[in-house]
């Protein structure tokens, strides 16, 4: 068996969990998130009100930045991953989309879901719809890459 050197081990970790990403989108999370409680207050000084309404426009900028590079810091197989997962993604997106314009057309949008247990119905709305795609990307990215890097 061949040892592989520390160096090498370490700069693939580095390489595998670059964390510049995370960090602009969770950036970017709470610059919305303090401007947008801030302009909610009633008593706010409207010269006050550009700064906060520009507030997350740098993190924004950052996070923008970091999703252009993050495809040129890829090595091949990463690339090649995410273009097999994408291949899958993407006609699952576009049947979930003709799915909820047909919802949406039946029954109007947000569409009241019965809830169990007599609880109040929920409203599947925008962030059911949008969050359901990332998940479609997810699972084929999982499987995917499993295909490649499980045991033959």
């Amino acid at each position: 068996m061949t040892k592989i050197p520390d160096a090498d081990v370490w700069a693939d970790a580095r390489r595998a969990f670059r964390r510049q990403g995370s960090l602009a989108g969770f950036g970017v999370v709470l610059c919305f998130a303090v401007a947008m409680r801030q302009l909610g207050q009633a008593d706010l000084d409207p010269s006050m009100r550009w700064l906060w309404l520009l507030l997350p426009v740098p993190a924004l900028a950052w996070a923008v930045w970091e999703a252009t590079a993050q495809p040129r810091r890829r090595d091949e197989f990463e690339r090649m991953v995410s273009a097999r997962a994408s291949e899958i993604s993407w006609p699952l997106t576009i049947v979930w989309i003709g799915f909820v314009a047909l919802l949406a057309t039946a029954y109007g949008f947000p569409m009241p879901i019965p809830a169990p247990f007599g609880l109040p119905p929920d409203n599947f709305g925008w962030p059911e719809v949008l969050v359901v795609p990332l998940l479609i990307h997810l699972a084929a990215f999982t499987i995917v890459y499993k295909r490649y890097t499980g045991p033959r």
